[in-house]
């Protein structure tokens, strides 16, 4: 998001049906979503703490949040995604309606 405008980004934001991302202080850009669904990637090797901080975010905006936990590939917290996970995602976004 870091290459897109202040303006650029609250546009992509209101207008996401879904989003999916890694946990991180980007997802806090779904302050300017109206109907978007979020799923969100947690290392499971991170404080277990720090997995709701965006999904209180979600539910104060009424906002479907789904937490999914991956083992990480390295000390980055960086993320393979395997088949089993895109197929999980598939199933959390294939499940969602907007109202």
């Amino acid at each position: 998001m870091e290459d897109y405008s202040f303006i650029e980004q609250v546009s992509i934001f209101a207008n996401a049906e879904k989003i999916i991302a890694t946990h991180g202080a980007g997802i806090t850009n779904i302050v300017y979503c109206r109907k978007a669904m979020v799923v969100e990637l947690f290392p499971s090797g991170r404080n277990i703490r720090d997995a709701y901080y965006f999904a209180q975010i979600s539910s104060a905006l009424k906002l479907p949040h789904h937490l999914l936990f991956y083992e990480t590939v390295n000390d980055k917290e960086d993320i393979h995604l395997a088949h089993e996970m895109l197929e999980r995602i598939k199933g959390i976004i294939g499940s969602f309606k907007n109202a």
